[in-house]
């Protein structure tokens, strides 16, 4: 009898433990920016980032977070100028590799 005992209680609080409900992500923080006036930019790690925080204060965007590991920036441009405008400017700085719009992925 204690040889059928333990494992039909190790079972029993086995299917205790599993959730009938599905997994629901949490809510996004909301976002301090108005939807497309936050960039991402990556530059080269060789040639540095000052140009290009020298460029985004000249720009009068606002740098909003530094991805030290990654080698990027994350701005706010000003109201006064569009996405594909701003994006276009830092393009064109030495050093920047990639520009894009900052935004939700979803990986499922």
């Amino acid at each position: 009898m204690k040889n059928i005992l333990l494992p039909c209680l190790l079972a029993l609080a086995i299917a205790g433990c599993h959730s009938a409900r599905p997994l629901q992500s949490p809510p996004l923080p909301a976002q301090s920016a108005p939807n497309g006036s936050t960039l991402i930019i990556y530059y080269d790690a060789t040639i540095g980032k000052a140009k290009l925080l020298e460029a985004a204060q000249q720009y009068k965007a606002t740098v909003i977070y530094q991805y030290n590991e990654l080698n990027g920036i994350a701005v706010t441009i000003p109201a006064s100028a569009t996405q594909e405008e701003a994006m276009r400017f830092f393009q064109n700085v030495p050093g920047v590799v990639s520009v894009q719009p900052d935004g939700v992925n979803k990986l499922y």
